[in-house]
């Protein structure tokens, strides 16, 4: 059995969503987020990778509504002094979420796990916590998004929400895969 952590208000209900009582209430969906510290790291190098890190940690800081992060075998990376900042960020706006009586829940969807990836722990979301396309608006980030825009676990989560009937955002600080035409490995900058 998967790990769900829910954390809310003193008298909050999972269902609740805060204080907007009737309007669609927002969830952002974060998605393998410790994939964006070392993994970003060697696909997009040390430089790129920190910038894709610090829009993320900015974005989610700045979020207002319900949250459910969905975290791989990487997320043990946000703990590390290096990417602090970025973990730090999700555990304030759980935190914050929980405040407020909102949606604010940790799943395990691990992109290598049988049947417990990343689009089976969104499902989970969905069916434990009554969201509803009728209730809830669905922001989906984190890491990775295609490319393309058809691959990646970002992609294969927002896929999972518009199946379930939601209008799907997939948010500017979503880190994107790199190119297929990029090498297999980063390649050393060579200076004169």
């Amino acid at each position: 059995m998967a790990r769900i952590q829910r954390t809310t208000a003193p008298g909050g209900t999972p269902d609740s969503g805060g204080p907007e009582a009737g309007a669609r209430q927002p969830v952002l969906f974060v998605v393998h987020p410790g994939s964006a510290c070392g993994s970003a790291d060697w696909s997009l190098g040390a430089t790129d990778a920190a910038a894709c890190r610090d829009r993320l940690a900015a974005d989610i800081a700045s979020w207002r509504g319900g949250i459910a992060v969905i975290d791989g075998n990487l997320s043990y990376e946000l703990d590390l002094r290096r990417y602090r900042q970025l973990g730090e960020a999700i555990s304030a706006a759980l935190a914050r979420a929980a405040a407020r009586g909102s949606l604010s829940v940790r799943i395990v969807g691990d992109d290598g796990s049988a049947g417990r990836r990343q689009d089976w722990a969104a499902g989970e979301v969905i069916r434990r916590h009554s969201l509803s396309p009728a209730s809830h608006r669905a922001e989906v980030t984190g890491c990775w998004r295609g490319a393309g825009g058809n691959s990646g676990c970002v992609t294969h989560v927002a896929r999972v929400l518009r199946q379930a009937g939601f209008r799907v955002r997939v948010r500017g600080s979503a880190v994107t895969e790199p190119s297929e035409d990029m090498p297999d490995s980063p390649q050393p900058v060579r200076t004169r």
